[in-house]
């Protein structure tokens, strides 16, 4: 897909339809304020969904009209902690919503021969424990095999945004972190380039952040795509949900013991990864360049570390 350059202008007959579309939009003046409220009516219908009063939130709009994503911030930043709870499942239900409405996805699926990282994770975890560090998860493994693969692959690294593909400038990553209050993914920043302790020890304060309710938005910020492994939960295999925002979910499964085929039938430990993308940014040929990248590594772990 190639990189659409963002247009200077609008022509006149573009720019007398969104003028119509504002002027329909704009509700009447509201009874606090005085002021207009100019909102789109997707906007109108997500403040009722989450029970937000339209007039007390600012819009980031053009004319600073209020668009759907002010009122999911809204409903993120109230701190009513009766309703906490209820609301956080509501903005939860809004953003999975709009990924399946917004978001043209495919899915490609493969089978990983995981022996030679199973015997990296016993060596080095091993290791880990003996000079006391933090201990090694396989998640870290697989976020690190995630981000390398990123720092090859300009195309899977960009967003859809504004109407466009743009390219990030950092490579972040986002991880699925389950918690009593529902499951949250923050962001871990410039993985390709930290040695294994500085992801550990960077999953440790974000897990921590997020079990103890202390995420801001910040650390939502910025992330190309997510890793959400649910192998300790002995799933098999699952498709992800891409967030509003980013192009792609790597699912992972668990890690157990398969036959395996290649100049002879054999059991092997093996992983199923499903890697959910946006059709927008990228083809399917890059998806599957990018995950054969993932693959590559994987089996084969010690050597790009």
């Amino acid at each position: 897909l190639p990189i659409a350059s963002v247009p200077n202008g609008t022509d006149q007959a573009e720019s007398q339809t969104r003028s119509s579309s504002e002027l329909l939009s704009a509700g009447p003046a509201s009874a606090t304020t005085g002021r207009e409220i100019l909102a789109s009516p997707r906007a109108r219908r997500r403040a009722n969904e989450l029970d937000i009063e339209i007039e007390t939130v600012v819009g980031t709009g053009d004319n600073g009209r209020i668009v759907e994503e002010d009122l999911i911030k809204a409903a993120a930043h109230r701190s009513n902690p009766v309703d906490a709870d209820t609301r956080r499942r509501l903005l939860i239900a809004a953003r999975m919503v709009e990924s399946i409405n917004t978001i043209p996805s495919f899915s490609l699926s493969v089978e990983v021969n995981a022996e030679k990282l199973v015997k990296f994770y016993q060596e080095t975890r091993g290791r880990s424990e003996e000079s006391g560090e933090s201990r090694l998860t396989y998640t870290d493994l697989l976020c690190k095999a995630t981000a390398l693969s990123l720092a090859e692959s300009a195309e899977m690294n960009s967003v859809w945004k504004e109407g466009t593909v743009q390219r990030c400038s950092a490579i972040n990553l986002a991880l699925a972190i389950a918690t009593d209050r529902g499951v949250v993914a923050p962001v871990l920043r410039d993985v390709h380039i930290l040695d294994l302790q500085d992801i550990i020890a960077l999953r440790h304060e974000v897990a921590a952040k997020a079990r103890a309710n202390k995420l801001v938005t910040a650390d939502f910020d910025d992330a190309v795509g997510a890793l959400s492994n649910l192998g300790m939960y002995r799933v098999d295999s699952f498709t992800g949900i891409i967030t509003p925002g980013q192009t792609f979910i790597l699912a992972v499964g668990q890690l157990r013991s398969r036959p395996w085929a290649e100049a002879s039938l054999s059991i092997k430990p093996t992983i199923i990864l499903n890697l959910s993308v946006d059709h927008r940014v990228v083809d399917g040929a890059v998806a599957a360049l990018f995950l054969r990248r993932v693959v590559a590594i994987i089996e084969d772990f010690e050597a790009y570390v």
